[in-house]
């Protein structure tokens, strides 16, 4: 179901015919997509059927970097190919975009590319069901793992239910794993004072026991310890 709103969105419109495998392959092994009838090589389209009834469930997210904006792109198009299928757009060919399968969700388009305001911005559809936010959720931040490093996300006020869901368990990790290293923090503090303790006593026992007549082994460690216990501090 296309609304007049999604019709007047050409992005939109060339990634639904993705997601309905209405695509062919170029010289350079991307999808293109034409507009003619043709039957499918690659059969029926996965959630071609919700595709058809309950439209396209598409997001769009903000980005910001210290590079140029087209050197961004630029790098977003090499690194898309590690998620999916590149894609060249018709209606931006200088958006970088691509189709990455998921498994267990359908499948997820991306388009990458400057906006009218001149902001990159990041666009994932996928075929409207129940599940197609946690969809466009994973893939998207699949695309920011691969792009770390070279943009920042500017995160929108409203966010998404799944989005939450997903801050909530990262901040929860977040807390876990700093507990953890604090935790290794401390044992090895713990574990370098006794240690130190030890070599203390050991070195009083030692001098203790030349004091004594008996004879030791002094080691390095022993000869700094007496020198700071020897040591006049009253100068």
């Amino acid at each position: 179901m296309l609304t007049k709103k999604s019709r007047q969105n050409p992005i939109l419109m060339e990634a639904r015919k993705v997601l309905l495998n209405q695509v062919t392959i170029n010289a350079h092994d991307r999808f293109v997509t034409v507009d003619e009838f043709r039957f499918q090589m690659w059969g029926a389209a996965d959630g071609e059927a919700s595709l058809r009834f309950w439209g396209v469930a598409h997001r769009e997210r903000t980005y910001k970097s210290d590079m140029n904006n087209r050197k961004v792109i630029f790098r977003a198009e090499k690194r898309m190919i590690t998620l999916g299928r590149g894609i060249n757009y018709k209606s931006n060919p200088d958006a970088a975009g691509c189709i990455v399968r998921t498994y267990i969700f359908y499948p997820v388009v991306l388009a990458f590319y400057e906006n009218k305001e001149g902001v990159l911005e990041l666009a994932a559809f996928t075929p409207r069901w129940l599940t197609s936010g946690l969809a466009i959720s994973t893939v998207v931040r699949k695309f920011e793992k691969a792009m770390d490093g070279v943009i920042e996300r500017m995160d929108p006020e409203d966010k998404s239910l799944s989005e939450k869901i997903h801050d909530f368990f990262e901040k929860k990790k977040k807390k876990r794993q700093e507990n953890k290293d604090k935790r290794r923090k401390q044992k090895i503090s713990k574990r370098i004072d006794d240690n130190i303790d030890k070599e203390v006593e050991r070195a009083i026992d030692n001098m203790k026991n030349k004091a004594d007549g008996v004879e030791t082994n002094d080691s390095q460690v022993d000869k700094d310890i007496a020198e700071v216990l020897n040591a006049d501090w009253n100068d």
